[in-house]
């Protein structure tokens, strides 16, 4: 075979290999790029996080809590007796041994005992938990309407325990390369409760387990924004840090957003309180009040 035909050939067979290479890169570097690149998908999985505000229809004040992944998983479905799994072990005492609805699509739903508006969890197959809770509350006679910080804090500390657990990885698969420790969060306060007599009625005072911030007049109704409360501060947030990094972003601004000043003091008092394992639980106990 002549040189001329030799070139040829291998002139050929090099432009097969980089035409296949430049082929299968744009595919790989595709792939990995959705691999790891957040979608933000699942927290808007299941009924959405529109669809599920904190809106409270009763006498309590609620607290709703949403985690998921920043990123779409690869699975479709979940094994209900994994989710089921999740909440009775990481949930305990919160809801009945049995769930209200299980499919693999969709998830595993819990409710409190007596109605839905009592409280549920859920497990979407997106890799999303909702835990919604409704606190102690003082009523509005003879009032004011008060809640205790360290009572909105709970429910959050609960669902990043969960997502931390062995329960979720069984259920959800194992994080590859640490990405999956990245997770969005959507945390929401109602601002009213509902009452016979009155309709609805703003909650009015905040209870706190050391120093009191200041607080504009007492006619400023409580807010939740429509996303919850730290919302973008919140995405993407490793697991990995400390409870209190968590709890004092959602602190900071749950108190900017209800006409608190000055928060500092009792947000490291509140954190000190959230840290130590001697301190009981304050539903409406001995208790510094901000009106």
């Amino acid at each position: 075979m002549s040189t001329a035909a030799i070139s040829a050939v291998v002139s050929a067979i090099v432009t097969v290999i980089l035409g296949t290479l430049m082929n299968w890169g744009e595919r790989i570097v595709s792939w990995g790029r959705r691999r790891v690149t957040p979608d933000h998908v699942p927290i808007g999985a299941g009924s959405g996080w529109s669809g599920t505000q904190a809106a409270s229809g009763t006498g309590q004040v609620r607290v709703l809590v949403c985690c998921a992944p920043n990123r779409s998983l690869r699975r479709r479905e979940i094994d209900p007796d994994r989710a089921v799994s999740l909440i009775r072990t990481q949930f305990v005492g919160l809801f009945p041994a049995e769930p209200v609805f299980s499919m693999p699509e969709h998830g595993v739903r819990f409710e409190a005992p007596g109605e839905p508006s009592q409280g549920y969890a859920w497990v979407h197959t997106a890799g999303r938990i909702d835990l919604a809770v409704d606190i102690p509350t003082t009523p509005p006679e003879p009032g004011p309407v008060a809640i205790c910080v360290l009572d909105v804090i709970d429910p959050i500390l609960r669902v990043l325990a969960a997502v931390r657990s062995g329960a979720y990885e069984a259920a959800f698969g194992r994080r590859t390369l640490g990405f999956r420790h990245r997770f969005d969060w959507a945390v929401a306060v109602s601002p009213t409760i509902v009452t016979k007599n009155s309709g609805s009625l703003s909650w009015q005072r905040l209870h706190f387990p050391g120093a009191v911030p200041s607080r504009v007049g007492t006619d400023q109704q409580a807010y939740c924004p429509p996303t919850g409360y730290a919302y973008a501060s919140l995405q993407n947030w490793d697991i990995r840090r400390a409870d209190t990094d968590l709890v004092r972003v959602f602190l900071r601004e749950f108190l900017y957003q209800n006409g608190f000043h000055n928060v500092e003091a009792a947000v490291s008092d509140t954190l000190a309180a959230v840290g130590s394992p001697t301190q009981p639980q304050i539903h409406g106990g001995t208790v510094k009040v901000g009106a």
